[in-house]
């Protein structure tokens, strides 16, 4: 269990590297490149709370499903979180594999927003899974 905690912490901690980075490349002007990292902020928040709470998805078709079934219909994360998630992603697909002229600062603003207000309820939910356990034990 310790092995698990750390290692969702080591995710986080990628995800808020990522999140700073995406966070100067916004202001650069890099609107691609900071959407991207929005992404892998997002990514690896999602990873740490998988990580805890045992769900088997790495992929990100597989993850947003999973992220549905596990979350949004168990009533863990509000329907709205998950939409947002989806637009990343769906942002990330269209600027690296289809190369859309999307990178505007418009969206590269609505990425970074939205991958903070992402990261922080999932840290806030892995906060509140933690303190429950740990009250169960006690």
């Amino acid at each position: 269990m310790e092995s698990s905690i750390n290692r969702c912490a080591l995710w986080l901690h990628k995800s808020h590297s990522s999140l700073q980075a995406a966070s100067v490349l916004f202001r650069m002007g890099h609107y691609c490149d900071s959407i991207s990292r929005a992404y892998y902020a997002v990514f690896y928040s999602i990873r740490a709370l998988f990580l805890q709470d045992d769900v088997g998805a790495y992929k990100p078709t597989t993850m947003l499903s999973a992220l549905g079934k596990h979350y949004v219909n168990t009533g863990k994360m509000e329907p709205c979180y998950h939409k947002a998630i989806f637009q990343i992603f769906d942002l990330r697909f269209q600027i690296e594999y289809e190369c859309l002229s999307i990178a505007d600062m418009d969206n590269a603003k609505f990425a970074l927003e939205t991958a903070f207000t992402i990261v922080n309820e999932i840290k806030n939910n892995l906060i509140k899974e933690k303190e429950r356990e740990e009250s169960i034990k006690v």
